[in-house]
């Protein structure tokens, strides 16, 4: 089964797509220097900027704190309820 690409990745790739095609274009075109340079400073430029949040890490903590002790209080009272007999 193949990978998939991450966020960042298509991002990239991206970039370097748009990078591609602005030097095709700027190859079949006379363009006076000084708007080469501008599509050169264009490019690269970041044009996906990407904020990461971190705020699920928080509730899948709870979750799990939660389930956990939720399971080591069933052993104890499993434990209690089986060394009486």
């Amino acid at each position: 089964m193949a990978k998939r690409k991450t966020r960042e990745q298509k991002a990239i790739a991206d970039q370097r797509h748009v990078l591609y095609h602005l030097e095709t274009s700027a190859a079949q075109v006379s363009i006076p220097s000084d708007q080469k340079i501008k599509i050169q400073l264009a490019a690269t430029q970041p044009a996906y900027r990407h904020q990461t949040s971190y705020t699920y890490v928080i509730t899948d903590l709870k979750k799990t704190a939660l389930i956990t002790t939720a399971i080591l209080f069933a052993q104890l009272i499993l434990f209690f309820i089986l060394h009486r007999v």
